[in-house]
């Protein structure tokens, strides 16, 4: 099948502006490519579920770093505290780019991401989702493919996935296309954990002029983290730290 679609009249995410970078301090494995500035301490960040901005703490224990003639920054998607702890019971923000007045947000290319294929290019524009709508931007459901269930109270699934337990509620579950999307990049995914090719397979949300990795899925609770299944599925932010119907990160393909 040819997952490959051309571009509709969905509305863009910011384009990518590669920085050359000279040094790098942490773990890169799963990132992010879009940067965000560390400045005088404070990294800006969207609260995982209602998308409200923050000026977080961030020092070198928050997470990676990179040096640039522009400046340090770190990579956008990773979950912190406000004062910059990462990961734990309080770690709900997460990094986001600073949209540029040019609609740009600055990144490395993700050649330099270990695990990503040889070849692998900037992409154009993702789609730019709606934070806390069901609703796709392309109008089109989601095609990421789902191993796992994945529980919500949305009913019937806004995206028409597979319905595995019970009809009768108040939580129903889900499967296989569609189910839901939690991926570092934003981007879906096959069967067999390859991402999918073309921009309209790969997703943001925009909010206060920040932009963020999006995912559709329900709201995560508690700590450690879990799936509320009393919750809709919904486009948010992306969540690190818990699996929501797959891996945090595709397996292959470019991000």
């Amino acid at each position: 099948m040819n997952t490959e679609q051309q571009p509709g009249s969905w509305t863009r995410g910011a384009a990518l502006v590669p920085l050359p970078v000279y040094k790098v301090k942490g773990d890169l494995s799963l990132a992010n490519f879009r940067l965000a500035p560390i400045v005088n301490g404070k990294v800006w960040c969207l609260h995982y579920e209602t998308l409200e901005p923050f000026e977080c703490a961030f020092t070198e224990a928050s997470g990676c770093t990179l040096e640039s003639e522009r400046g340090l920054y770190t990579t956008v998607g990773q979950l912190i505290s406000r004062d910059g702890e990462p990961g734990g019971p309080y770690a709900e923000y997460v990094v986001a780019a600073k949209i540029s007045d040019d609609l740009t947000v600055p990144c490395i290319h993700p050649s330099v991401v270990p695990g990503v294929p040889p070849g692998c290019e900037l992409g154009g524009a993702a789609v730019r989702e709606t934070g806390l709508s069901a609703f796709n931007a392309t109008g089109q459901p989601l095609r990421h493919h789902c191993r796992l269930s994945v529980c919500t109270s949305s009913h019937p699934h806004p995206d028409g996935a597979q319905l595995v337990g019970s009809a009768s509620g108040p939580s129903f579950c889900y499967a296989g296309v569609g189910a839901a999307l939690n991926d570092i990049n934003g981007r879906e995914a096959d069967e067999r954990s390859i991402y999918l090719p073309g921009a309209a397979f790969v997703h943001v949300v925009w909010n206060s002029g920040f932009e963020v990795p999006g995912a559709k899925r329900p709201a995560v609770r508690g700590w450690p983290k879990v799936v509320d299944p009393n919750s809709p599925i919904v486009w948010r932010a992306f969540a690190s730290g818990v699996k929501i119907g797959s891996e945090p990160r595709a397996a292959g393909g470019c991000p």
